[in-house]
Formats: C-alpha cells, sequence, structure tokens
C-alpha cells in the first residue's frame, strides 16, 4: 500500500512547497481569496479564533503552529518512508525536512 499510494504522498508534499509557502518563508500559510471565506481556516475557526494577546486580529495569510505541526510531521513520517518501503534515499531525508525550518540528520 505505501508504494501504490507513495505517488499522492510526493505529490502532496510538492503542494505544501508550492502553494502551501506562499512567499516562500518556509511557513504554511492560508488565507482565504473570497470576502466571504473563512478568515480562520484551522480548528479556532470562529472569527476571532486566532488573534494577538491585545485581542487585534492578525492580517491574512496565517501560518498557525498547527499547520506546521502537520507539515513537519507529514515531511518526517514520509522522509521515514523513504529510508524503508520507499527506499529514496537519505539525502531526500534531510532536504524534505529543512524545507520547515527542522533538520533531522540521518545516521550514516
Amino acid at each position: 500500500m505505501v508504494r501504490r499510494l507513495s505517488e499522492h504522498a510526493l505529490a502532496a508534499l510538492h503542494w505544501i512547497d508550492d502553494y502551501g509557502d506562499r512567499d516562500g518563508d518556509g511557513y504554511v500559510e492560508y488565507g482565504t481569496r473570497s470576502p466571504e471565506g473563512l478568515g480562520n481556516q484551522c480548528w479556532r475557526d470562529s472569527p476571532d479564533g486566532v488573534c494577538f494577546s491585545d485581542g487585534r486580529i492578525p492580517v491574512l495569510p496565517i501560518a498557525t503552529c498547527e499547520n506546521q505541526g502537520y507539515t513537519y510531521d507529514a515531511k518526517l513520517r514520509l522522509a521515514e518512508l523513504a529510508e524503508g518501503p520507499l527506499a529514496f534515499g537519505r539525502r531526500w531525508n534531510v532536504e524534505a525536512v529543512t524545507r520547515t525550518g527542522y533538520v533531522r540528520l540521518a545516521p550514516d
């Protein structure tokens, strides 16, 4: 099953890097393009669910810690598969995780 779905998993990672990180800063952001769309698109999807400590609402796009965690976890898990069933190699492992700002060095 891992091999059968590998193309889709890689496509998802490419989407994260090419479209999820809108400004190339290493963080996955979200934001609506519609004036009627949800401003917050994480588990706190109420209008004031994401705010600064003084109550101000941040300007979109937003890069929540949850989205960074999901991204890191997805890349880490696929990197682990790359060392095993998919055998992409260790070089890919380090590069994939580095894109999120985290580095996981594989043993030689």
